[in-house]
């Protein structure tokens, strides 16, 4: 038989740190569709993740021809999307739009770009109201004429300032420019890429009545997107705006800095109370807060959210306000990079022969 011993000295506590919290994705749409033909098998919000699951759809009758050829085309994208969420607005329920939002948040917020079926006046205006209050896009598509001269559709003035809202102008309404667009952007994630809002968008036919030069002038003056060919591309949105007049990328980076640093300190907060610690309200308080700014500022300039030397954060005096709130405040700053689109060469040509720089 073991005799005693001073092993009872030893003691070891294993404190397990939080799980990794779960990340705010950037990179997936939502289509909203018609419940009247698009059953989804009586599933609110439904994930696609390739065009075969979007054919077993249509096969089963849970999405209609025209919800399937829009997801195809949402696939033929390059690089390909990982998913498509679609969520059902019932409409023979004669159910909100505000009521359709509610009830899909519910059940899924991880989405952050939005379409929607209808190229309707007024559902496009209730929709954007609605996603202006979020922390989310939307792009919507009409075939208004009024696009094409002076000012917005007079049926769309409410959205003229949106942030948030983008509007792409294509005469067939049965045209997916809106989700197309929407997908070819968000497959770049921003942890990795900040990607313009312009380019090349695959699986949309040409407009149907070519635009003259001053109605593609007027369309981008109306802070309105357009696709139309531009090198080898048959079908290239631009200017990438907002219907403010600012460049999405701008939106998307400004969201994507916020919710990484907003996640960055919960999970830090969380970590400290894991382990029994304070956060104290002073220098050394400061200077972790501080490490976690520059660190997604640092992010935000390797993956061209921010040029190169362009950010800087700083911690704010602590006051006896701030002691008495238990509060630590910073202040960040970074210039977003521009993205070229317009490009101006001048080339002199002479006989005689160019002198050397030495």
């Amino acid at each position: 038989m073991a005799g005693a011993d001073w092993n009872v000295l030893n003691t070891v506590n294993i404190i397990l740190g939080p799980s990794p919290p779960s990340r705010v994705s950037f990179t997936i749409p939502l289509l909203l569709v018609d419940k009247a033909t698009n059953t989804l098998g009586g599933t609110r919000v439904v994930s696609f993740t390739s065009a075969s699951d979007v054919s077993a759809a249509l096969t089963a009758a849970s999405i209609s021809a025209t919800t399937a050829a829009w997801l195809t085309a949402g696939f033929s994208q390059i690089p390909t999307p990982s998913k498509i969420k679609v969520a059902f607005h019932d409409t023979a329920a004669a159910e909100t739009l505000s009521a359709a939002l509610t009830a899909i948040e519910a059940l899924d917020t991880d989405w952050y770009g939005t379409a929607i079926y209808s190229r309707v006046a007024a559902d496009i205006a209730a929709w954007a109201a609605l996603i202006e209050a979020r922390k989310k896009i939307f792009v919507a598509q009409s075939a208004d004429a009024s696009w094409l001269d002076s000012g917005v559709p007079a049926g769309l003035s409410a959205i003229a300032a949106y942030e948030r809202t983008a509007v792409i102008y294509h005469d067939a309404a049965t045209a997916a420019a809106d989700l197309c667009w929407l997908v070819s952007r968000l497959v770049w994630d921003p942890d990795f890429q900040s990607a313009g809002w312009e380019g090349q968008v695959r699986g949309v036919a040409a407009l149907t009545t070519a635009l003259t030069n001053a109605q593609r002038d007027f369309v981008s003056g109306n802070d309105c997107n357009v696709g139309l060919p531009f090198s080898s591309a048959g079908f290239y949105v631009s200017p990438g705006v907002n219907q403010n007049g600012r460049a999405l990328y701008e939106i998307v980076s400004g969201d994507w800095l916020a919710t990484r640093l907003s996640e960055d300190f919960a999970f830090a907060k969380l970590t400290h109370t894991s382990r029994g610690e304070k956060w104290i309200v002073d220098g050394t308080g400061q200077v972790e807060g501080l490490g976690i700014i520059n660190g997604r500022l640092q992010q935000g300039e390797a993956v061209k959210h921010f040029p190169k030397g362009q950010t800087r954060a700083t911690a704010e005096a602590i006051t006896t306000a701030d002691i008495l709130a238990r509060r630590l405040r910073f202040k960040a700053e970074a210039q977003i990079a521009g993205d070229a689109r317009v490009f101006v060469i001048n080339a002199y040509l002479q006989p005689d022969p160019l002198q050397q720089v030495v």
